[in-house]
C-alpha cells in the first residue's frame, strides 16, 4: 500500500484547505531536519519532512487530490490517465499517462512561511513547549515573529536540495522597533495566557500627527522564557509621514513567586531546615501555593 497522505497530516478528506495548511506547517516545524541536531533522530526527520511535504502538496492542489482519491499514491505516481501541474507524462499507445514527481520539501517550506528568518531553528531552538520539564522548548532571549500569518521561518539543510534564495534588489527600508516590558507571572508561563493589551501609536493623515489606539492579542505559550521577544510589525509609532510605522516588540518579564523559582526547565523551592535535619533527614509538605 502507499503513504497515507491523510495519516500523514492528520487530516480527513472533508478537511477544508485552511486545516490541511494548518496541520503542514505545525508538522514541518516539527520534523524540519535543522530542529533536529542528534544524528539518531536526524534520520527520521529527514524522512517525515519529506513525506508531510508531499502529502501537502498533493492534498492542497484539487487535481492532484482528486486523483489520490482515486488511484491512491500508487496511480498517482505510477501513471494515470490526465495531466496536472507539477507531472511528468509520456505515452502507451495512444493513452497518455502522468506521473506525479514529487515536491521540493525546503522550496515547499520557504513559500508557506517565507524566505526571512533563516537562522530561526539556531536562535530558537526548540519551537514550543509543553511543560517546564521533559516537553519541548525554545531557548532564552529568543525572538518570534508574528508577521503576516505566522512567524516568519528559514529553512536550510536537507540533503540533496540546494534552497533558493532571491538577492534583493533595492536597499531595504529601516524600520524602528519600539520595545515594551510585558509582565506575566510563573504561572502564566507554565499554562500559557493569551492578554489583550490596547496600545497608542502616533500615526500621520498626509501631515497631520494622530493618536490611534488599537487591541492587540498576544498569545503567550507554555515555557517561554524571560527576555522572549514578541514582535507585531507596523504596529509601532511612525515618526514622520515618509516613514512606515515601526515595529512594536514585547519583552517578556517574568514576576518573582512568593515561593517557587525557575532554573531552566525546572521548578525550584527552597526551604529552610534545622543542621540536625541535615543528619537525621526530614520530610515537610507544603501546601500553600
Amino acid at each position: 500500500m502507499g503513504k497515507d497522505y491523510y495519516k500523514l497530516l492528520g487530516v480527513t478528506r472533508s478537511s477544508s484547505e485552511d486545516e490541511i495548511k494548518r496541520a503542514y506547517k505545525k508538522l514541518a516545524l516539527k520534523w524540519h531536519p535543522d530542529k533536529h541536531k542528534d544524528p539518531k533522530t536526524k534520520k527520521q526527520a529527514e524522512e517525515m519532512f519529506k513525506d508531510i511535504s508531499e502529502a501537502y502538496d498533493v492534498l492542497s492542489d484539487s487535481e492532484k487530490k482528486k486523483i489520490y482519491d482515486i488511484y491512491g499514491e500508487e496511480g498517482l505516481k505510477g501513471g494515470i490517465p490526465g495531466g496536472a501541474e507539477g507531472m511528468s507524462g509520456g505515452r502507451v499507445g495512444n493513452v497518455r499517462y502522468t506521473t506525479y514527481t514529487g515536491v521540493n520539501p525546503e522550496e515547499l517550506f520557504s513559500k508557506i512561511f517565507g524566505k526571512g528568518g533563516h537562522d530561526i531553528f539556531d536562535n530558537m531552538g526548540d519551537f514550543t513547549y509543553t511543560t517546564f520539564g521533559g516537553g519541548e522548548g525554545m531557548g532564552g532571549g529568543s525572538r518570534v515573529s508574528f508577521f503576516d500569518d505566522g512567524p516568519s521561518v528559514g529553512f536550510g539543510g536537507f540533503p540533496g536540495v540546494s534552497p533558493k534564495r532571491s538577492s534583493p534588489t533595492t536597499a531595504p527600508v529601516q524600520v524602528k522597533d519600539y520595545e515594551k516590558d510585558l509582565k506575566v507571572t510563573l504561572e502564566d508561563i507554565f499554562t500559557g495566557v493569551t492578554k489583550k493589551l490596547k496600545v497608542g501609536r502616533w500615526r500621520f493623515d498626509g501631515n497631520r500627527k494622530y493618536s490611534h489606539e488599537k487591541i492587540l492579542e498576544i498569545k503567550i505559550r507554555p515555557g517561554w522564557k524571560e527576555g522572549t521577544k514578541i514582535s507585531f510589525k507596523g504596529e509601532g509609532d511612525q515618526e514622520s509621514p515618509d516613514q512606515p510605522p515601526g515595529n512594536l516588540v514585547f519583552i517578556l518579564r517574568v514576576a518573582d513567586h512568593k515561593y517557587f523559582s525557575r532554573e531552566d526547565n525546572n521548578l525550584v523551592y527552597t526551604h529552610p531546615i534545622k543542621l540536625i535535619e541535615c543528619f537525621t533527614g526530614v520530610v515537610f509538605q507544603h501546601t500553600n501555593y
